[in-house]
C-alpha cells in the first residue's frame, strides 16, 4: 500500500447534510454547512483512526481519470494551492452539491464529512460520505449566526451504530504543486465491485476515479509474485507446498477480492509475513485489495509442476486425488515425493 494512514493528523473538518435524491421538481439539494465544525482532540483522534483503520485495511488505491467530467480533483487541487478556511468551506460546499448531484433514488440520505489532514510533511484531503438510519439525524446549530453540524453529536451515532462509516477515500500530494496524488478508497458496505452502479457512483461519478490497475493484471502480478516469494524465500520444502496450495485455493475461491495482508495473516507464519509484503511492494505490486479476476493464469492454476534440483520435473493436475501424492521432509532438507497410481503410459520428449 502507498498510503501509511497511521500518522494522519487531522486539521479541520466540516459536515454537510445529504438528502436522499428527490424527484427533480421537489429537489432541495444539500443541506451546507458554513463554518468548520468544532472537533477537539479526542474527536479528531476518534475520526483518524477510522479513516486510517478503514483504509489501510479494506482501501484499494486509485487514481483520477482523465476523462471523467467530476470537478472533485480540480477543487482539491484549488484548495491545497491556498489553503485557507474560507476556500476550505467553500470547496466542500462545492463537494456536497457534486455528490448530491451524483446520487439518484437509490442512494440513502447522509453526511459528506470533508477533512483537511497532514501526513508528516503531505497534504492530505479525506472525504467520507456517511450514511444514516431512518429517523437519526446530526444536531444542527448556529455559530455566530453561521450554520455548522455537530461533529460530537455524529460521533456519538456512529458509536451507538446509528450512523456508520459508509464510503471514504483519501487523496495525499505527492509534491509541493499538490497536483499529483497517490490515493486509496474503500466502500464498507458494498465491497469492491465498481461495476456496481451504487458503489460506482462514489468511486466514479463522483471522484470521478478509477482503479489504479486492471483487476486481472493486479491480480496475475500477484499471483507471479507469491510463487517468486514462495521459491525465493522459503527455505522448509513442505512450507513452501502448503503456501503454493492456499494460493492456487485463494485464486480459484469465490472471493471477489484480493486482500494480500489478510491472506498472509490466515496462511502464513508470522516470520514470513512482513516479508512477504516488503516482497510485494518492491516489486510494485499493491499490497491493497483488488478485485480477483484471473483469465491471464486460468491454465497455470489447472496444473502444479514441482521442479527438483536434479533434473527431475513432475506435472500435477489440479484435480488429482491428494492421496495419490504422499511428500515427506527428510533430515537433509531434501523433499521426498511419492506417487502412487497406475502407469498409463511412458515415451520420450
Amino acid at each position: 500500500m502507498k498510503l501509511d494512514l497511521s500518522a494522519l493528523k487531522i486539521n479541520r473538518a466540516i459536515l454537510h447534510e445529504i438528502p436522499k435524491h428527490a424527484r427533480a421538481e421537489e429537489g432541495s439539494g444539500a443541506v451546507l454547512s458554513d463554518v468548520p465544525s468544532a472537533l477537539d482532540a479526542a474527536g479528531a483522534v476518534f475520526f483518524k483512526d477510522r479513516i486510517s483503520a478503514c483504509l489501510m485495511a479494506k482501501g484499494f488505491e486509485i487514481m483520477f481519470d482523465a476523462l471523467s467530467t467530476s470537478p472533485v480533483r480540480e477543487a482539491v487541487i484549488a484548495y491545497l494551492a491556498k489553503p485557507t478556511e474560507a476556500r476550505f468551506v467553500k470547496m466542500s460546499q462545492d463537494l456536497a452539491k457534486h455528490l448530491y448531484a451524483s446520487q439518484d433514488g437509490i442512494n440513502p440520505a447522509g453526511i459528506l464529512m470533508v477533512i483537511d489532514c497532514s501526513l508528516m510533511t503531505r497534504k492530505v484531503i479525506a472525504i467520507l460520505k456517511l450514511e444514516q438510519e431512518e429517523g437519526a439525524r446530526v444536531a444542527r446549530k448556529m455559530v455566530d449566526q453561521k450554520r455548522s453540524l455537530d461533529v460530537q453529536h455524529l460521533q456519538d451515532l456512529i458509536l451507538t451504530q446509528r450512523t456508520r462509516l459508509f464510503k471514504v477515500a483519501a487523496f495525499a500530494s505527492r509534491d509541493e504543486a499538490s497536483e499529483t496524488f497517490d490515493a486509496v478508497c474503500s466502500d464498507m458496505q458494498r465491497g469492491y465491485d465498481e461495476r456496481v452502479e451504487v458503489a460506482g457512483f462514489f468511486l466514479k461519478r463522483f471522484l470521478g476515479c478509477k482503479l489504479t490497475e486492471e483487476p486481472e493484471v493486479a491480480t496475475k502480478k500477484f499471483y507471479e509474485a507469491t510463487e517468486g516469494f514462495i521459491n525465493e524465500e522459503v527455505k522448509d520444502p513442505i512450507r513452501r507446498m502448503k503456501y503454493h496450495e492456499h494460493l492456487v485455493s485463494e485464486m480459484g475461491s469465490n472471493k471477489e477480492m484480493v486482500e494480500p495482508v489478510a491472506f498472509a495473516n490466515a496462511y502464513f507464519v508470522v516470520e514470513d509475513r512482513k516479508p512477504f509484503t516488503s516482497y510485494l511492494t518492491n516489486r510494485a505490486v499493491s499490497t491493497t485489495a483488488f478485485k480477483r479476476k484471473t483469465e491471464l493464469i486460468d491454465k497455470r492454476l489447472e496444473k502444479e509442476l514441482f521442479q527438483f534440483e536434479s533434473g527431475i520435473d513432475v506435472l500435477v493436475r489440479k484435480d488429482v486425488p491428494k492421496d495419490r501424492i504422499r511428500t515427506e521432509k527428510l533430515a537433509s532438507g531434501e523433499l521426498k515425493l511419492e506417487i502412487q497410481d497406475y502407469l498409463k503410459s511412458i515415451r520420450g520428449k
